[in-house]
């Protein structure tokens, strides 16, 4: 098949140098975000000492036990941990943002956050989890009885969702678990604050706790996590919710609810905006006829899948093939 076939009209050596350009672009993000997924695993394999950021985002929310993660750093080895858990809410601000931009956002709450917990905590920790949720692990002062270790991280929540509302215009909310006698409590803690998230009233205004609630079941933590990598990994497949909701021998209501309330949206508006990522990328690259790229991302019918693509990002598949082309 010549390049004809690929291409609506002539392009010049510019026209060229843009769309590869966008290529190397999408390609480095992808690139960025597989070290980010598999750089714990890597370690892991090669018997290398993790780092703290790593260590922590390992025991809230690592699929084995706590036993079996490498010892605590120093710092953490004396803790009594507190996990304040916080929660980005998807208001019209965020909604339909481009992984790139969310990339992006997730930095910038980052640097505020810790920014805060520098000058606040001496003993701290910081890690993005799954979804719109991030964990700040606590260590108060010992001295302090444990209701004012807690009056101290409700503090430091308020000022994180204030601070964060000021100076990024984004809404927080966030959640404390209870305080632990060690290390070993922090994903405990953790499941805690997640839970009492997950169970709160949307009405509830940003930086209010719900009340204790019980822990996040192991068993649903790794259903969830399942579920968003299964997704990743077979996009082009038939997936259905019912199929995933046999292999995880959960309901499949009540699986779809607890996708919702982790991640924030169902699970097939989940699968869609993956697809659409996945055909925004493809289109850039300039390669493929817009009924491939319906294919490759699990969609065979085209008039559907440029309904849903539309709606999507503002354009259609069309639209952005020409004006690649342009």
């Amino acid at each position: 098949m010549g390049v004809e076939d690929y291409l609506t009209k002539p392009v010049t050596v510019e026209q060229v140098r843009q769309v590869l350009a966008a290529t190397i672009e999408k390609l480095e993000d992808s690139y960025l975000s597989s070290i980010e997924q598999t750089k714990l695993s890597r370690r892991d394999n090669a018997g290398e000492p993790a780092s703290e950021e790593d260590w922590l985002k390992s025991a809230i929310v690592g699929a084995g036990s706590m036993d079996s993660l490498q010892p605590a750093p120093e710092g953490w080895r004396d803790s009594r941990p507190i996990v304040l858990v916080l929660e980005l809410t998807k208001t019209e601000r965020v909604k339909g943002i481009s992984v790139a931009d969310w990339n992006l956002f997730k930095f910038a709450i980052t640097n505020i956050a810790c920014e805060i917990l520098e000058r606040d905590v001496p003993k701290h920790g910081f890690a993005w989890l799954y979804g719109n949720h991030a964990a700040v692990v606590l260590d108060p002062d010992h001295g302090l009885t444990e209701s004012e270790r807690l009056a101290e991280c409700r503090r430091i929540g308020h000022t994180l969702v204030e601070e964060t509302g000021r100076y990024l215009d984004l809404k927080l909310r966030y959640s404390l678990g209870e305080p632990k006698s060690s290390w070993h409590g922090i994903r405990e803690s953790a499941d805690e604050a997640l839970k009492r998230l997950l169970t709160e009233d949307e009405s509830n205004g940003a930086g209010q706790e719900a009340a204790p609630v019980p822990v996040l079941h192991q068993k649903h933590r790794k259903a969830i996590e399942f579920m968003i990598e299964y997704v990743h990994e077979n996009y082009a497949e038939d997936i259905t919710l019912e199929d995933l909701a046999s292999r995880l021998f959960i309901s499949k209501n009540y699986l779809n609810q607890l996708f919702k309330k982790t991640t924030g949206e169902t699970f097939t508006n989940y699968v869609i905006r993956v697809r659409i990522e996945k055909a925004k990328a493809l289109l850039s690259e300039g390669k493929y006829l817009i009924y491939e790229v319906s294919e490759m991302v699990g969609y065979q019918n085209v008039p559907y899948f440029s309904t849903l693509f539309k709606k999507y990002c503002g354009v259609s598949p069309s639209d952005l093939f020409k004006n690649k082309a342009k």
